[in-house]
């Protein structure tokens, strides 16, 4: 008798709380580590990439700038970052860009290519239009920048004329002023 009254307010909080685990979390700000994909972070040295998922596919060198000397290495379908630092050493050259077009990529918060761009914006609330101008796309939404020592750190998703993702691009801009070491 004691379990029959039990089971109407055990299955009305288990409605209760199945239906507050499935309900939208409001829009957040990006935090520093939002800013990867395909669980791999700027910064990264190339020795970290490489663990994870082996010897790039190919490789490109790019004339050198002031912080080293860069190159982009791809790793399968739409997947590429760019690299500086010291030549022919992995655990001193560091991962400055990362490219993705393929949807299988995502970041820690699952946007992804091929999801509408209105999904990305239920996840951060601080993703703007960034205007055609800027970059030579009229299509590209992004963050100013997360600052930290001794970079920013730049979102830019890139969405076609339906508003789908088709690019996102996470990058380091470094202050050339300060040590490039200290990463």
């Amino acid at each position: 008798m004691v379990l029959k009254k039990l089971i109407f307010p055990l299955l009305v909080c288990m409605f209760v709380l199945f239906d507050a685990m499935g309900a939208d979390a409001a829009p957040r700000s990006i935090q520093i580590e939002d800013m990867a994909l395909g669980g791999i972070y700027p910064s990264s040295a190339e020795s970290d990439v490489r663990n994870v998922y082996g010897a790039p596919d190919k490789e490109e060198e790019v004339p050198g700038n002031a912080w080293g000397d860069t190159k982009i290495a791809y790793y399968g379908t739409g997947y590429s970052m760019s690299y500086f630092g010291k030549k022919f050493d992995t655990d001193h050259t560091y991962v400055l860009n990362i490219v993705t077009t393929n949807p299988a990529i995502s970041m820690p918060s699952g946007i992804h290519v091929g999801m509408h761009i209105t999904e990305a914006l239920a996840v951060f609330s601080d993703l703007k239009k960034i205007s055609s101008n800027h970059y030579g796309s009229p299509h590209l939404w992004g963050t100013s920048g997360i600052k930290g020592q001794p970079f920013q750190r730049i979102l830019s998703i890139e969405v076609d004329q339906h508003q789908v993702i088709k690019q996102i691009r996470i990058l380091d801009v470094y202050d050339p002023e300060v040590n490039l070491n200290a990463i």
